[in-house]
């Protein structure tokens, strides 16, 4: 997350400081863009004005280090950006009102910043600040305005690369208030792909991938080669099927249907990767080690299985059997 430096003049600003989440500094009562304020300026005098406007004198300042010397300018200019926008002519205007260079409205600082008219840097910003807030919406991450006006000012400031800014969006990322969005459709995705390589992936886990795979590090396939790794590793017997680019659920599928029939249970319900029903599609073979079951193998297995006994299909055979004993015994016998 980005930290300002202890010496920017924004640190202490009412509205930097109160509202926005970067500071870390909080103030007894929520203070807005348009709550009245009665305190000291930069320049020390007791004024009363609007909270945005001291964060704008303070702004205007930091951009525009040489234009301190000049109160009267300094607070004509921000009385002017208070009414909207002031292009280079109003600069050349003000500069000749108060006699002094015109390049004092460049613009100070690294980055894209440097030697940059005020009006182009603004238009800047607010090519971030729409970029920011049409990503943080995509991605599902909710954002304030304030958030994401500092955000394009610090991006704008620092010259963030995509990579950067992508970065400093996803810092935001609160998944107790995430909405609908790329993340959250990311997060399902990799549980689902989870399943398919016999894992029930946390929560945690999957967000961690979403969010890696949201900031470019890396892609769906890459967390597939992964999940490969580890089911290659924990199950041995899979490892000939993975190499045939098949996936774990690929190859118990059918088992799979297998034991719902014979549990008389719908295919949904049998969690291939609960290890109980993972039993029932493979045996022990004493020269080949654990190997896929076959068909009739997994019918055999769910035998073993209490439920199994509950089924129409065992009642059925117990019936069917009770005939055949009294037909061979009698049925004195019984």
């Amino acid at each position: 997350m980005f930290t300002m430096n202890s010496n920017d003049p924004r640190r202490d600003n009412p509205i930097f400081g109160n509202t926005n989440p970067f500071m870390g500094i909080k103030y007894e009562a929520p203070v807005t863009e348009e709550t009245l304020l009665t305190q000291k300026d930069i320049f020390g005098n007791t004024v009363t004005k609007k909270a945005i406007w001291f964060a704008q004198q303070q702004q205007t300042v930091y951009d525009f280090p040489k234009i301190k010397a000049y109160p009267e300018l300094v607070n004509e200019l921000v009385d002017k950006m208070m009414l909207g926008n002031v292009t280079d002519i109003q600069h050349m205007y003000l500069a000749h009102k108060y006699k002094v260079d015109p390049n004092i409205f460049k613009v100070s600082g690294g980055g894209s910043g440097g030697g940059m008219s005020a009006e182009n840097r603004r238009n800047a910003v607010a090519t971030l600040v729409a970029r920011i807030k049409n990503d943080s919406s995509k991605l599902g991450i909710k954002l304030s305005n304030d958030q994401i006006a500092y955000m394009g000012t610090v991006a704008q400031k620092l010259n963030f690369s995509e990579d950067q800014l992508t970065d400093m969006i996803l810092k935001q990322t609160n998944w107790k208030e995430i909405e609908q969005g790329t993340l959250t459709a990311t997060r399902d995705q990799v549980k689902v792909l989870g399943k398919k390589y016999l894992m029930n992936l946390s929560n945690k886990t999957a967000q961690d991938y979403s969010a890696r795979i949201a900031s470019g590090e890396l892609d769906s396939n890459a967390v597939g080669s992964i999940l490969s790794a580890q089911a290659r590793s924990s199950m041995p017997w899979i490892a000939q099927y993975l190499d045939q680019g098949l996936t774990p659920e690929d190859v118990l599928i059918p088992s799979r249907d297998a034991i719902a029939q014979g549990l008389e249970l719908n295919a949904g319900d049998v969690d291939i990767s609960n290890s109980k029903y993972l039993k029932m599609m493979t045996v022990e073979d004493k020269k080949l080690g654990t190997r896929l079951a076959t068909q009739s193998e997994v019918a055999q297995n769910v035998r073993s299985d209490s439920r199994w006994g509950q089924t129409k299909q065992a009642k059925q055979m117990g019936a069917s059997m009770a005939v055949s004993l009294a037909e061979i015994f009698g049925k004195s016998a019984f």
